[in-house]
């Protein structure tokens, strides 16, 4: 079919004119991103500190912020498989 004509009644049209649908994959966000490094100076000692998503401590004094005054909510725990028990050595 060319640009400007009608396709033919009961001919449906070929697939490379029809919408591909995007995978699954490629629509849906990410389902965790990155920690980002922040920085701040801190707030006893003026130190400048690197910390992840705006939760920080101090090496030099030991000043930490509140983990509730962080850029986003911390992830939910996710939950572990348990590790197989150890196999006994044979003698």
């Amino acid at each position: 079919m060319t640009m400007g004509t009608t396709p033919d009644p009961g001919k449906r049209p070929s697939a490379e004119l029809q919408p591909r649908a995007e995978p699954r994959s490629a629509r849906a966000e990410p389902v965790a991103e990155h920690p980002e490094i922040t920085y701040i100076g801190c707030a006893r000692c003026g130190t400048q500190i690197a910390g992840l998503d705006g939760r920080y401590a101090c090496s030099g004094c030991g000043w930490v912020n509140e983990w509730t005054e962080g850029h986003r909510p911390l992830p939910a725990a996710g939950r572990r498989r348990p590790q197989p028990a150890p196999r006994p050595q044979q003698p």
